[in-house]
């Protein structure tokens, strides 16, 4: 997290890091005049600590825990959950940590529960660094505090090691103090680097994910209706890929592929097989606080984003997200300079926001990501919309959500299935709206580029974090399956050193959208994101025949006809060769059997006939495939606390020691 953050650190960095991170931007790189990109890269997280934090002092009869601790019960990204100790006044804890690099700092952050505000009084935060003071903040506990106060208060504060005391007491006039919280507690290497000018040579990069847009939903790959004239041109004068795939159907796996360049493996988030905890922790069964639930999701601080690695190369760096999932309060903020949740925003309502930036940022390189909402759920597409294409109301239109009255359907309740039928193809009517909606705001983005000068300097990647369905297979929305509806997402790369005119007709996934992007802009990759460059053909060539992997920890299995459906947890596919195979396993507590499902996509493109017990070895073969990718990202998992080796490999990389 590069702002939010106040305090005592020194900026004094080594002259080796900046022309070591200058360096990386590529040869001919201008720098800007003006204020330089201080920032900082993650090392570990306290919160792995856990088996060495020692509790000094404790109310009788309270507990020191380790969960999500949120502020405020409703409003925008910055009152959100972060990993927490959570304790209750007075508490004192003790963390002993072995010596980093002189010039890191420790970035922590305090908070009251969303619950405790009542009564009066306050809370002292304090911390000592072997004996000596080290921070002390106060935080006004009473009910009077405003709901805009009750929030994170962000921190950070020299730290090279040592003995480190943190410390919660109360003054006030309830018997007992409040539920308070340290969040985040990671210990970091700050940085700063000039920043650089952007060029033809050394262009921009623009990312743009567009949620919950399923790739055949666009004109140019065979949608009747013409709603996305934007994306079609920006395909038609670069690349297409036609079939690209979200490691998963939902939001938080698949845009952390996006920016991390790896699997849910790897990055942990959406890796169905355990919980992947903030404080990096395994465990076969839930953990209690609520840790292992979809809340917990959270972008571990040893794995870099391309917000990083840009940054650390003297781009300057932007994020408007409007999906309150993508947030300061699971870490996606990591390395931006600017970063901004606008929670279901309409892409037009951000627009001039965008805008503004763009104009703002005028010769500076940067690395703008954009995360539109729609056409997630509810399609409500405007007027204007609506007019254009004749969308109006039919009779007969089911006045409840289409995903309930299919709730009810598989529970044996009788529905009126032409109304289903109407009110799916209105759905579908709306969805494409949608489309139509941000397919024209992004061509106002790209017109605010061109009016400034940078539409030839600026590299474009145009992709989404899942699908949507239309009951292809049972069922509405997303989070359920692994068929071509959920994780299938349009993938368009346009702009400087991007091929013209090329479709590309076999699978890639997502993950690959962040080594091809380094590659393009002349950036080296760091060792998390080495991978193909999408745009060159001996890089495709070693794709090919590999297969695409695909996971969630929300699966489930329906059947329209037979009015089945399986709430099975944990699916994960793979697709290889003209062969999918799906595997999911339902709960124990359910008693049914393991879902297999093999479908020759030759022969069978939209998955209608499971032929599993003809081709045994096949499925036999995949499923050991699939075994062994989830085995070997995990075990390639960063290490929440690295090792001493390790951490020197680290800092020797952003040039504070030498190779001696």
């Amino acid at each position: 997290m590069q702002d939010g953050h106040t305090g005592g650190a020194s900026w004094g960095w080594p002259a080796a890091l900046a022309a070591c991170l200058l360096a990386s931007c590529g040869e001919g790189a201008g720098v800007v005049p003006g204020p330089p990109i201080r920032g900082s890269r993650g090392l570990f997280s306290l919160l792995s600590f856990k088996e060495r934090m020692e509790v000094l002092e404790v109310p009788e009869g309270e507990s020191v825990n380790q969960r999500l601790l949120k502020p405020r019960g409703a409003g925008g990204d910055e009152y959100g959950s972060y990993p927490a100790v959570v304790v209750r006044p007075t508490t004192v804890l003790r963390y002993e940590v072995a010596e980093t690099a002189a010039d890191a700092v420790l970035q922590y952050a305090v908070a009251i529960a969303r619950n405790a505000y009542q009564g009066s009084g306050r809370v002292r935060f304090s911390g000592e660094l072997d004996g000596e003071p080290l921070f002390a903040h106060w935080l006004d506990c009473s009910r009077e505090v405003p709901n805009e106060d009750r929030k994170w208060h962000d921190f950070e504060v020299p730290f090279a090691g040592g003995s480190l005391v943190l410390r919660a007491d109360y003054e006030g006039n309830r018997p007992r103090g409040p539920i308070v919280g340290f969040g985040n507690l990671r210990i970091a290497v700050p940085f700063e680097v000039q920043r650089t000018r952007s060029s033809p040579a050394q262009p921009n990069v623009l990312l743009v994910v567009i949620d919950t847009l399923r790739a055949d939903r666009l004109h140019a790959a065979g949608n009747a209706r013409d709603v996305s004239p934007v994306m079609d041109r920006l395909a038609a004068e670069g690349m297409r890929f036609e079939r690209a795939y979200s490691s998963a159907p939902w939001t938080i796996p698949g845009t952390a592929s996006v920016l991390t360049g790896q699997s849910p493996p790897q990055h942990g988030l959406g890796d169905s097989s355990s919980y992947y905890l903030a404080d990096g922790i395994e465990t076969q069964s839930p953990p209690q606080h609520g840790l292992g639930d979809s809340s917990s999701y959270y972008l571990a601080d040893g794995i870099e984003t391309l917000s990083d690695v840009f940054s650390r190369a003297g781009f300057t760096t932007a994020a408007f997200t409007c999906n309150p999932l993508i947030s300061r309060s699971r870490n996606f903020d990591q390395g931006f300079e600017h970063f901004v949740n606008y929670r279901w925003a309409r892409s037009s309502q951000i627009l001039d926001d965008l805008v503004r930036w763009i104009e703002q940022v005028d010769e500076q390189r940067f690395f703008l990501y954009v995360h539109f909402v729609d056409p997630h759920y509810p399609y409500e597409p405007d007027a204007r919309t609506r007019e254009r294409y004749g969308f109006e109301d039919p009779e007969g239109l089911l006045e409840e959500d289409l995903r309930q009255v299919l709730d009810r359907w598989y529970e044996g309740e009788e529905i009126d299935e032409p109304r289903i039928e109407v009110s799916l193809a209105h759905r579908l009517d709306l969805y494409d709206g949608e489309i139509y909606q941000v397919d024209s705001v992004l061509g106002a983005v790209l017109e605010a580029l061109e009016r400034r000068g940078l539409g030839d300097r600026t590299l474009l990647c145009v992709t989404s974090d899942h699908g949507e369905e239309f009951m292809e297979h049972g069922l509405v929305g997303h989070n359920n399956q692994l068929f071509d509806e959920s994780v299938q997402v349009p993938l368009i790369l346009w702009g400087p050193r991007v091929p013209r005119g090329e479709v590309i007709p076999f699978p890639v996934e997502n993950r690959h959208v962040a080594p091809t992007l380094l590659h393009l802009s002349g950036v080296e990759p760091p060792a998390g994101m080495r991978g193909p460059d999408l745009t060159r053909p001996e890089d495709r060539g070693e794709l090919e025949g590999k297969g695409v992997y695909l996971t969630t920890g929300k699966g489930r299995w329906a059947d329209f006809g037979s009015r089945s459906a399986i709430e099975l947890g944990r699916i994960h596919s793979l697709v290889e060769d003209g062969w999918r195979l799906i595997h999911g396993s339902p709960s124990p507590q359910q008693g049914l059997p393991a879902i297999e499902a093999l479908y020759d996509l030759g022969a069978d493109p939209e998955c209608r006939i499971n032929v599993a017990d003809r081709h045994p070895e096949r499925v036999a073969s995949m499923k050991r495939k699939l075994r062994d990718w989830r085995e070997e990202g995990r075990a390639n998992r960063p290490e929440m606390v690295p090792a001493t080796e390790e951490t020197r490999d680290l800092l020797r990389s952003l040039g504070y020691v030498g190779d001696d």
